[in-house]
């Protein structure tokens, strides 16, 4: 039996996000919850946030939370070896806010990917929400260099969470994004300009989660499905747009976005 990618555009922690994070530890038979600090590691508040995240899963969900920790480039051995050794046992893998780059770097230094890849191929669920969902595509953006620093959009490799599926693609959450309120916030903060110019050349198509929303890529029932308050966006050979309940069988999802031999 192979598993579910569960991809979050925002909301993670939200009550409507809770039967989501549900049927992900049903479908995988977790009673435990291994929750990633990687994305959020290089910040001041990573104590508070962590236990916000696991009361989350303690509270809303009665299961065990787990920490896998690395959240620094001077971890030591003894951290990354136990960071390794607690994902390669997980049947239900979080991860979520932060910066997308500062998590490609950290999981870079263990080869995180191909645990996450094994993973799901095993039948685990893996639930990339926010920051840490951007990582999950062929490519991934730099959000906070782009938005925040002003450096000129560019890619970085992702996880490419789905190559072994047969297909990859870029992942946008926060698609529809307006906090910007005087400006153009979608596209996970980079706005429509910036992406578009990103877009261009690409050859991989893009799967773009709205707030609050989950897209649901179930691999043992081959289909993806959108669930929340708002859509799911897929941009390749042709734009389908999936709102709440909708699915479509991964097959034609592969065709749209790009097939991998």
């Amino acid at each position: 039996m192979t598993g579910r990618l569960i991809l979050m555009g925002s909301g993670e922690l939200a009550p409507n996000m809770v039967a989501v994070h549900r049927a992900g530890l049903t479908a995988a038979g977790a009673d435990q919850a291994v929750v990633i600090d990687s994305p959020f590691g290089f910040q001041e508040n990573v104590p508070q946030l962590t236990d916000k995240i696991c009361d989350f899963f303690t509270t809303s969900l009665s299961v065990a939370p787990v920490v896998a920790s690395h959240r620094r480039a001077d971890d030591g051995p003894a951290v990354l070896e136990r960071f390794i050794a607690t994902l390669s046992g997980a049947r239900y893998v979080f991860a979520g806010p932060g910066s997308p780059s500062y998590a490609l770097a950290r999981w870079g230094e263990t080869g995180t990917g191909a645990v996450l890849r094994r993973l799901l191929a095993d039948g685990a669920t893996v639930t990339l929400a926010s920051a840490a969902a951007v990582t999950a595509g062929r490519f991934s953006i730099p959000v906070y260099e782009i938005y925040k620093v002003g450096v000129d959009p560019y890619w970085l490799d992702g996880l490419d969470l789905t190559a072994g599926f047969g297909f990859s693609m870029v992942v946008v959450p926060h698609w529809n994004n307006r906090e910007g309120r005087d400006h153009d916030t979608s596209h996970c903060y980079i706005g429509t300009r910036r992406y578009d110019r990103l877009r261009r050349g690409l050859d991989v198509g893009v799967l773009g989660v709205d707030e609050h929303t989950a897209a649901v890529l179930d691999f043992d029932a081959e289909e993806l499905t959108a669930t929340g308050l708002g859509g799911v966006t897929v941009e390749g050979t042709e734009m389908v747009h999936l709102d709440d309940g909708d699915s479509v069988p991964l097959q034609r999802l592969a065709g749209l976005v790009g097939s991998v031999d």
